[in-house]
């Protein structure tokens, strides 16, 4: 979910940015004040955007449930008393 909304902020400031980018001209405003129109639609496009970024990539994979197994090597699920390959105990790990 977090993806969809990251996604979908960074399309909306993105957007903006393009709409203030058309009302100014296609030109940089000269007059930085912010009862502009066109700066406003840039500062909140750009947070938009930003705030839309963060959210995106605050996603976290959750953990995995395997483990290595220290003696052989192969890939095995966590929670296992020794290892089916090498017969290794993992009751330390």
């Amino acid at each position: 979910m977090r993806r969809i909304l990251g996604a979908v902020l960074m399309l909306a400031g993105a957007y903006a940015l393009y709409w203030a980018w058309q009302g100014a001209g296609g030109k940089m405003p000269t007059d930085f004040s912010f009862t502009n129109p066109v700066i406003q639609y840039g500062a909140a496009g750009a947070l938009a955007f930003f705030t839309g970024w963060v959210v995106f990539h605050s996603y976290r994979k959750p953990m995995l449930n395997i483990m290595v197994c220290p003696n052989c090597g192969k890939t095995i699920q966590k929670g296992r008393r020794d290892c089916p390959f090498c017969k290794e105990q993992l009751i330390h790990y």
